[in-house]
């Protein structure tokens, strides 16, 4: 795993060793393989191409309460209004949280429906804390929630910048020929 000094804020790096230090947590690897290679065209990659440049994150799985936590940092190319990240980056970031604690889970499935309800601006260049559950589930789809919180300001437990809400549907094997 890259080092992201220099990215995340002092905040945010406590918060990232926090749960490096936590031993129900297990790191999520970052994109690799051929997703890679064209990883320095996507604004989330997770990796620290351009380091923090664009949405750098990390993510960690608790397999025993079926949550992920993680720490993001927007950089300068996700910007929206003038110094503020655009809404959809953070709904991209949300997306993958959610994306990652399903297939960490063991489900294999897409987004079907994404519903992001934003609470605050967030400026550029701001540590954020990220953290995705599940909620419900009804025959093939499974309801996931997510929420988003800046920790600029050293509060680990931050007010919601944004809030997120998924309905994920199973894929088939035919589905997903292009990730094998």
């Amino acid at each position: 795993m890259a080092d992201p000094r220099g990215v995340f804020s002092k905040a945010g790096l406590r918060l990232l060793d926090s749960f490096r230090r936590r031993p129900n947590l297990k790191a999520i690897p970052l994109p690799s393989g051929k997703a890679s290679v064209a990883s320095k065209n996507f604004l989330l990659s997770g990796s620290d191409c351009e380091a923090g440049r664009k949405i750098s994150y990390r993510l960690f799985y608790n397999a025993g309460a079926k949550k992920l936590q993680g720490v993001c940092h927007f950089g300068e190319m996700a910007e929206g209004p003038p110094g503020m990240v655009h809404g959809g980056a953070a709904s991209a970031m949300l997306d993958t949280v959610m994306g990652n604690l399903c297939w960490w889970s063991g489900e294999k499935v897409v987004t079907g429906r994404l519903s992001v309800d934003y609470r605050n601006m967030l400026p550029l260049n701001t540590t954020c804390s990220v953290n995705a559950w599940f909620d419900k589930e009804e025959g093939r789809k499974l309801h996931v929630r997510a929420h988003l919180a800046s920790i600029q300001g050293g509060a680990e437990d931050g007010a919601a910048v944004s809030e997120a809400a998924a309905a994920a549907a199973a894929a088939s094997t035919e589905d997903l020929h292009v990730y094998s």
